[in-house]
């Protein structure tokens, strides 16, 4: 923390902005952004891989982008640099219909110091409208499970998701235990 405050301090910020730990999120973010307009992310990792960019300022699926090149994060960054970056899964465990999901999973955070965290052991699947297509990534409705970018495919919102039910056995049917194997990942996440 006391060399985040020094780096804080000689970029401009004063000791007034770092009363919260969420300042130091920001920071942490700045420091990030900084680091890739620097030296791209070909410094992460020698071998191009694909990436999610979503604006923080945005809803519904809106603005998300998908690069399958690090020069094409770059740029995308240079024009938004507020937005979130993360590794995008080019071989997505699919639905037994070839469509891509996620788990919406609900949580209480009652305590941050210290930490408490009550899991609900409900949660649903959210599924794309489109088959998984990974050579085909402007096509956003096979690649974004926001029900505001489906919704034009699906009758009605339910169309758009499944239940844990649902996801146990299709894991059961691929030999994979649910309680054993997944729930402790999500429970860990």
């Amino acid at each position: 923390e006391s060399h985040s405050k020094e780096v804080l301090t000689s970029v401009g910020f004063s000791d007034e902005f770092w009363k919260t730990p969420s300042d130091f999120l920001v920071f942490e973010l700045y420091l990030y952004y900084q680091f890739f307009k620097q030296n791209g992310v070909l410094a992460l990792s020698r071998k191009p891989l694909h990436w999610i960019l979503k604006p923080c300022s945005k809803s519904k699926g809106v603005g998300i982008t998908i690069c399958d090149s690090n020069e094409g994060v770059r740029k995308h960054i240079e024009k938004n640099p507020y937005c979130v970056a993360q590794r995008y899964i080019t071989n997505p465990f699919l639905a037994l219909s070839g469509h891509k999901f996620d788990i919406r999973v609900w949580v209480l955070v009652s305590s941050i110091e210290p930490l408490r965290v009550a899991f609900f052991p409900e949660f649903y699947l959210r599924l794309c409208s489109e088959k998984f297509d990974r050579e085909n990534l402007s096509n956003l409705k096979a690649h974004l499970t926001n029900f505001s970018v489906n919704k034009a495919k699906f009758e009605d919102k339910a169309e758009s998701v499944r239940s844990r039910e649902y996801l146990e056995s299709l894991l059961s049917s691929k030999g994979v235990s649910f309680s054993d194997v997944i729930l402790p990942q999500i429970q860990n996440i």
